[in-house]
């Protein structure tokens, strides 16, 4: 783990800055400036150093979640459905290994739904936190100029 202390800035704002220098061709002035501007913003107006701004996307980020858990259910419930299938289909008096296979797919398919749905939730959720950032961005850089 990073340490960050002794640092300038809080630990969230260097990571961020981070990530906007690879997303983005700024340079480490731009970065420097814009880091400064949000931590100015942010000791004016007494926010919290966890919440450096406020998003306009906040509905967005909770479905992104929402859709994120139901994804880890059906995953969870399609592991669990090809557990119990395999094991009863085993325990079959006429073994017969596509009667095995048959018994799990519908455990299998859950389970790649649920795989799909976690994927999706983290899609819209970076690409919310994309939008949210490149919006902070170009606040910071319209106040600059």
């Amino acid at each position: 783990m990073i340490s960050f202390k002794g640092r300038h800035f809080i630990r969230d704002m260097i990571l961020q800055s981070v990530r906007w220098y690879l997303a983005y061709s700024l340079s480490y002035r731009d970065l420097e400036e814009i880091m400064s501007e949000i931590s100015k913003t942010t000791k004016s107006n007494k926010i919290d150093s966890g919440n450096l701004y406020q998003s306009e996307y906040e509905t967005a980020r909770v479905i992104s979640k929402f859709m994120s858990f139901i994804g880890w259910l059906f995953f969870a419930a399609g592991i669990f459905s090809s557990a119990f299938a395999g094991t009863v289909s085993s325990l079959q008096s006429d073994y017969n290994g596509g009667t095995i296979i048959l018994a799990l797919l519908p455990g299998l398919g859950l389970t790649v739904s649920g795989l799909f749905l976690v994927a999706a939730g983290q899609v819209t959720r970076a690409t919310v936190d994309n939008a949210d950032h490149t919006r902070e961005i170009l606040r910071v850089i319209r106040k600059k100029s």
